[in-house]
């Protein structure tokens, strides 16, 4: 009898709230302000409070530029950023923009104030990045204009008078500009949330479209003002104080205005606008906002952004610091560059991670809730925390997937993540082979993509998180999330942090694996030996054959033996031959290498057939018995043994991301094949797996290792009749237009 799983959207939980088209929190600028109020299409700021019961919230000038509201400095710490080039002669601290965005030509218009500090003694002129904008105008603090000239992807102002140490001053520059990347806008996109767009630091930094200091290490309060008409909304940075008709918006117009009176990372600047429709809820204290294309239902909404609460209360247990920010925006577009574009509290997602009324949320990988992970990782690993310069971005970039993997273990149990760890492991090693080494003078590698660099620092915290155990590991990792030494960090910080807490210097074991982009390649045989003074031992060899400099690894095995007993080493591989000797009391049945996947290597073993059947049926390591695969399938063609073992690991393996890629190498010949296919096509409970067994099956088709029968036809038709699933629905669809119907 077969089994379907079905998945259904709930009701909109009773904490979430839908607010409408122009839906938006009214928050005070003053801490402790989280009146919410809705404001209608056509309300200005004035009649605020007939709707509230409190005064209205009015746009007042930036903070101070020298502290914060609150009286603290305005960057704790008195840490002196750095960039590349050398010290530089002022410190951006305040950021006003205000902008109307133009959908029909692309173009964004506006002003932009940067309020700067002197560092040095004489400062008489002040740098922007400025890549392909028009700059209309420069004016100081005064009004006056300031003379400027536009050389090598910089704007250079002169200052009428030199800054003394201290001194703080204010530059406005009028600009306009159609980037081709970093903002997008588009009036029509066919049937899909039109007219939208969008604005962040990916991929180009924020030069395109905003002229600023644009570089790491630079944390700064920030006011955004968005101009649209009046049927759509705007969203970013910060909180909402205030929607309204202002001088210099034309009829028919609004200005949302948006303040961030915490310092947050100048590169993680970032604006959304759209017709968007709004569901709030609460995690903890902080005010979380989810706005979708205009006519989304609740289902789809709770689909989407249904775990944000769990995922943000289970990090700050996890980390001990609440959500940095008072209020998170997560909002849905079309046609970003990528699946999930960063600001400090608000994350922009990809229409494609909605899924649908008709879609199983089990045919998406855990998608959207970990993309939902993902981007609250980063607010507290890359806006909270960041980096000094920018290759120190790989370790903050690490911890926030640490983190996002740390929560998938919780959701759905620690073998199922061990095994996408071990995916990871095998993503790492292929780009290890495909990339060139280009290293800093510092000798940390640069040249990897940011995705590629973050899988390999996760690896690297992972290493240390065996070598620590897990309490000391996220007693580290909370006193550098909880540090008061400023937020701008760098590896060596990390490092200090963990010196000081475990004793243990972790600066070797960085060096090994961020200054090269090659991993250990360990090629490992077995030698039966008579030691005198042991007997009859069991001889280990690995040998490091990659290209360049050796890797010291410590490296877990588990020698199982006839009995039942299991002996675990733990051998240190430093040299390039390194030989271990382990006496045996009773018949080996198999050496396990590295079974619980914490070691960053390629591997290449030499054992006998009956170790790799004993590893993939008898093994408790879901990575062992994953890593038997590609030998079992070897062995199927001509071992019944290897053949039960893939059937049983298929039928019997509690975890669906091993049954579903078990399905891949179900490729030995014969009817046991197709029924053990068939069977996970009608039964299992992962439409995963189904599906991935219905494409095996269709592969058998095609080179004629399979021939359905009149009954296998039938259960098919009744499986379609049944199914929910549309990743599933579309294999049988295929099947049935593939295989030609019996008479």
């Amino acid at each position: 009898m077969s089994t379907t799983r079905t998945t259904r959207p709930g009701p909109l939980p009773r904490s979430w709230k839908r607010l409408s088209l122009l839906p938006f929190c009214l928050a005070g600028a003053m801490a402790g302000s989280s009146s919410c109020v809705f404001l209608p299409p056509g309300t200005s700021v004035k009649g605020l409070s007939a709707l509230s019961g409190e005064p209205p919230v009015v746009l007042s000038p930036p903070p101070s530029l020298g502290v914060h509201p609150d009286g603290s400095p305005a960057r704790a710490g008195g840490m002196e950023p750095v960039w590349q080039g050398g010290t530089r002669d002022a410190d951006l601290i305040h950021v006003a923009l205000r902008a109307s965005l133009d959908f029909e030509s692309g173009r964004i218009v506006g002003t932009v104030q940067n309020a700067f500090r002197s560092l040095r003694a004489g400062t008489d002129r002040i740098r922007l990045h400025s890549r392909g904008i028009e700059i209309r105008e420069v004016t100081g603090g005064d009004g006056q204009a300031l003379g400027y000239r536009e050389r090598d992807g910089f704007l250079e102002i002169s200052l009428e008078t030199p800054m003394a140490v201290g001194d703080e001053a204010s530059i406005e520059v009028e600009f306009s500009a159609t980037p081709a990347s970093g903002y997008h806008s588009s009036l029509t996109r066919g049937e899909e949330f039109a007219p939208s767009a969008h604005g962040s630091s990916f991929p180009d930094g924020l030069r395109p479209w905003i002229p600023t200091w644009d570089a790491p290490g630079e944390l700064a309060t920030m006011d955004t003002q968005i101009v649209l008409r009046d049927d759509l909304s705007a969203v970013a940075n910060g909180v909402l104080i205030a929607v309204d008709t202002l001088p210099g918006a034309g009829p028919g117009q609004k200005v949302f205005t948006w303040r961030s009176l915490t310092e947050i990372p100048v590169r993680s600047m970032a604006i959304a606008a759209g017709a968007f429709d709004t569901f709030a809820a609460k995690a903890g204290e902080t005010e979380l906002y989810f706005h979708l294309p205009a006519g989304t239902d609740p289902e789809t909404a709770q689909r989407t952004f249904g775990e944000s609460t769990a995922v943000l209360e289970y990090f700050t247990r996890k980390l001990g610091r609440p959500f940095p920010f008072p209020r998170y925006d997560q909002a849905v577009l079309s046609d970003l560059p990528a699946l999930m574009l960063d600001g400090a509290s608000l994350t922009m997602i990809d229409a494609t991670e909605l899924p649908s009324v008709a879609d199983e949320l089990d045919d998406r990988r855990e998608r959207p809730r970990r993309t939902v992970a993902r981007g609250a990782a980063r607010k507290w690993f890359g806006a909270w925390l960041a980096p000094l310069q920018e290759r120190h971005r790989w370790l903050l970039d690490g911890l926030a997937l640490t983190l996002e993997l740390d929560y998938e273990s919780r959701v759905r149990g620690l073998p199922e993540v061990e095994l996408e760890w071990d995916s990871l492991r095998d993503s790492v090693i292929r780009r290890s082979e495909e990339r060139l080494v280009v290293e800093s003078s510092e000798g940390v590698v640069v040249a990897l993509a940011r995705e590629e660099m973050a899988e390999r620092a996760a690896w690297v915290l992972r290493i240390l998180r065996a070598r620590l155990g897990e309490e000391t590991f996220w007693r580290l990792i909370q006193a550098f999330v909880g540090r008061d030494t400023g937020r701008l960090v760098t590896v060596e910080d990390f490092r200090r942090l963990c010196l000081s807490l475990t004793g243990l210097d972790i600066g070797p074991e960085i060096a090994q694996w961020t200054g090269r982009v090659t991993v250990p390649e360990l090629h490992i045989r077995f030698q039966r030996r008579s030691v005198k003074g042991v007997g009859e031992s069991l001889g280990i060899v690995v040998d490091q054959v990659q290209p360049g400099p050796l890797f010291r690894v410590s490296l877990p095995i588990e020698v199982h033996f006839a009995g039942g007993i299991v002996r675990f080493e733990e051998l240190v591989i430093d040299k390039k031959t390194n030989l271990v000797i382990v006496p045996l009391d009773d018949r080996v049945v198999d050496v396990a290498i590295d079974p619980e996947g914490v070691v960053l290597a390629s591997f290449s073993i030499e054992k006998d057939d009956a170790s790799w059947i004993a590893q993939g049926s008898l093994s408790r390591s879901s990575i062992d018995r994953a890593r038997a695969l590609p030998r079992l399938d070897e062995l199927s063609a001509t071992s019944e043994e290897a053949r039960a073992a893939l059937i049983r690991i298929l039928r019997m393996s509690p975890e669906p991301s091993l049954r579903e890629r078990t399905t891949q190498w179900m490729r030995f010949q014969g009817p046991a094949c197709n029924l053990a296919l068939k069977q996970a096509a009608a039964e299992d409970l992962s439409p995963l797996v189904r599906r991935a067994a219905l494409h095996s099956l269709l592969q058998r088709f095609a080179q004629g290792d399979w021939i359905p029968g009149a009954d296998e036809l039938e259960l098919f038709l009744q499986m379609e009749q049944r199914e929910t699933s549309p990743a599933v629905l579309e294999k049988l669809e295929q099947i049935r237009k593939t295989v030609p119907q019996s008479e």
